[in-house]
């Protein structure tokens, strides 16, 4: 999954039936 928080931010992660995994934020220059 990824949200796009603005133009220069992301967040990305892997859902699970437990949670969010691999929880990365992504910075777009």
């Amino acid at each position: 999954h990824s949200i796009r928080i603005n133009d220069q931010w992301r967040i990305c992660f892997v859902w699970r039936k437990d949670g969010a995994h691999q929880v990365e934020i992504v910075d777009y220059h």
